[in-house]
């Protein structure tokens, strides 16, 4: 059945976005091994990043293709609300074995399927952590609001007790020398971690990929406008991953329901030129 996402992937995008819920209904087997881009994956093609796995090439594909352009071989690099794998993987086989990608995935679902997949490609410089980052040190209820698609059905992840960390401790006690590039996607607790971690990044200025979402932040008690002061503060500018033009105004462009990934660059400047560098 390999000719089916060869040819899905081959569509116009615009198709292809309005073709996103018939994933299920396509023929072949709903769970299978498959390597793609040098990538193998342990696929279940019920939920919704892995059958865009299989059938786009990659999942989220504008900040894959960022990720494609500036993560390179020997960074250290985070990613942070790693899921099973999808940026992870990619990122570990750039950065090659001179690297290192610190995977941070609190959700005791999704953990497991990101250890397999590390093992599946004999990845070494995966640091996989099932733990969430913060603004504090501390164990406490982790209320998620991530839904897991399997079919038809939808299971909200159980609430349960979890180790929160900071960035910055993070850094200090495993000793990293320097952070490269961080993506950030947390559903809601993008500030609080931008802030356990405020030492650091103004310190490294890496390049981040940072989720924007109205509803996450205020789930968390916080606010689209708080995550933009705070990267602010640290002197980072706004650009759309999809054309990498800097936003006029942020606070504007996310929308009122759903999310949006923002680049995020130190200083500004022209983005195209900064991570084609």
């Amino acid at each position: 059945m390999k000719i089916i996402p060869q040819i899905y992937r081959r569509l116009p995008k615009r198709i292809r976005a309005k073709t996103n819920k018939l994933y299920k209904h396509l023929p072949g087997r709903k769970k299978l091994v498959t390597t793609i881009d040098g990538i193998t994956y342990d696929l279940d093609l019920r939920t919704v990043v892995h059958a865009q796995i299989y059938y786009y090439g990659c999942w989220e594909p504008d900040t894959t293709k960022i990720i494609n352009k500036v993560v390179k071989e020997g960074m250290t690099v985070f990613d942070i609300g790693a899921s099973t794998g999808p940026h992870a993987l990619r990122m570990a086989k750039l950065v090659g074995k001179g690297g290192k990608v610190y995977a941070f995935e609190p959700s005791t679902e999704l953990f497991p399927d990101l250890v397999h997949m590390k093992a599946l490609n004999g990845f070494t410089n995966i640091e996989a952590e099932c733990i969430a980052l913060s603004d504090k040190i501390e164990e406490k209820i982790y209320y998620t609001n991530t839904l897991f698609r399997l079919g038809d059905e939808e299971k909200k992840a159980e609430d349960r007790m979890t180790m929160f960390d900071t960035l910055d401790n993070y850094i200090e006690k495993h000793r990293i020398k320097n952070i490269d590039f961080v993506k950030i996607d947390v559903d809601g607790l993008e500030t609080k971690i931008i802030k356990g971690g405020y030492k650091s990044i103004k310190k490294f200025k890496p390049i981040m990929i940072v989720e924007f979402s109205k509803g996450a932040q205020e789930h968390y008690g916080g606010s689209i406008k708080e995550l933009k002061d705070t990267l602010e503060s640290l002197g980072y500018h706004f650009y759309n991953v999809k054309n990498l033009l800097e936003y006029a105004s942020i606070l504007h462009s996310v929308p009122e329901t759903g999310s949006i990934n923002v680049l995020c660059l130190h200083g500004g400047g022209d983005a195209t030129a900064k991570i084609n560098s």
